[in-house]
C-alpha cells in the first residue's frame, strides 16, 4: 500500500505541481531503478501561524 501511495503522489500531486511551476522535485534512483530518495523544492511556504490582528483607532 505504501508503493502505491508513493506512486500516485508522483504521479498526481507532484506532477500537476511542476506543470502549473510551483514546485521543483528530484529525485535519487538506484541502479536497478528504485527510488532511493526525493527531494521537493516549492516556490511559496505555508503559513504557519495566523497573524495576531488587533483592533486600532485611527484619526
Amino acid at each position: 500500500m505504501a508503493i502505491g501511495a508513493l506512486d500516485q503522489y508522483f504521479r498526481q500531486r507532484i506532477t500537476q505541481d511542476i506543470r502549473r511551476r510551483v514546485t521543483a522535485c528530484f529525485v535519487a534512483v538506484t541502479p536497478e531503478k528504485d527510488i532511493a530518495g526525493d527531494y521537493t523544492l516549492a516556490s511559496a511556504s505555508p503559513v504557519l501561524a495566523e497573524p495576531q490582528l488587533r483592533p486600532r483607532c485611527i484619526g
